[in-house]
């Protein structure tokens, strides 16, 4: 799922994110060994953090208006089943 997220960024950028967030490695550990400023590689993946906080978020109230939209739906077939 990370992946798809991270599309839009450079191929580098991704891997660099997931080594920080599944791996556990350090930004600074990181901006060593991909020799870039570590200031900078914090506030890029401070801003990647934030705008997959925000697409989850998306997608989580397009779940629930999906859920909320088959709630009548499920009403029904619960009913119905209990016959």
């Amino acid at each position: 799922m990370i992946k798809v997220k991270l599309k839009n960024q450079p191929e580098e950028m991704q891997e660099i994110f997931i080594r920080h967030v599944i791996d556990d490695i350090s930004i600074v550990d990181l901006a060593k060994l991909y020799n870039m400023d570590y200031a900078a590689l914090r506030k890029r993946i401070y801003r990647i953090k934030t705008q997959l906080s925000v697409s989850v978020k998306v997608d989580e109230v397009i779940w629930t208006l999906i859920l909320i939209s088959n709630v009548p739906f499920l009403l029904q077939l619960t009913f119905f089943s209990r016959r």
